[in-house]
């Protein structure tokens, strides 16, 4: 089994290197279990994605109204949207980086988050089930932090411990809240 544990900048203010992270981070576990295909969890705190329900992700919208026609770094490309040719823009890559990392269908690399895969729990959209509050951000509240796993995992359990019911009140000690899986998966690994 590998583990790994990622904590990507957080804000919209670092552009480029925000979404640098996000993508080194899916290229490198994405070779890994092409190549490897060994067990694989993912967690941390992703900063992203803006808002998260059952039927997918709203990714962010790679930073402020003034970069999202911004150009990455290095030669454009284009690519094709609907039939038609257009430039690869920055807002587009942000995107696609964010969906990668948490779209099952975008990223191919049989990766789910363990909050939606779990066998056990409700599931609520992030901004009632959120491990950070955004103070001036829309929405206000976020599922930030996750627990990917390869599909060689069950996830039993996936709950964020910020005080309701029984849970530890884990926003009290940080400004994100803990997320804790109960997984099962090859020769008796858990939790």
């Amino acid at each position: 089994m590998t583990l790994w544990n990622v904590g990507i900048i957080n804000g919209s203010n670092w552009h480029e290197e925000k979404v640098k992270m996000a993508e080194t981070v899916y290229a490198r576990l994405d070779l890994h279990t092409e190549k490897v295909g060994t067990p694989v969890v993912l967690a941390g705190d992703f900063n992203a994605p803006k808002r998260e329900t059952q039927s997918g992700i709203v990714p962010h919208e790679g930073g402020g109204l003034q970069y999202r026609h911004y150009l990455f770094y290095g030669a454009p490309y284009f690519f094709a949207d609907g039939g038609e040719k257009r430039e690869f823009l920055f807002r587009d890559r942000w995107k696609r980086a964010e969906r990668s990392l948490f779209d099952p269908a975008v990223g191919g690399w049989g990766m789910v988050d363990a909050y939606w895969d779990a066998t056990e729990g409700v599931k609520r959209p992030s901004t009632e089930d959120y491990t950070h509050v955004v103070h001036t951000g829309d929405p206000s509240h976020k599922r930030l932090d996750h627990v990917l796993v390869s599909g060689h995992f069950d996830t039993n359990r996936c709950t964020i411990w910020k005080g309701e019911v029984d849970s530890i009140d884990g926003l009290g000690a940080s400004d994100h809240a803990p997320v804790v899986a109960e997984l099962a998966g090859p020769e008796g690994v858990s939790e």
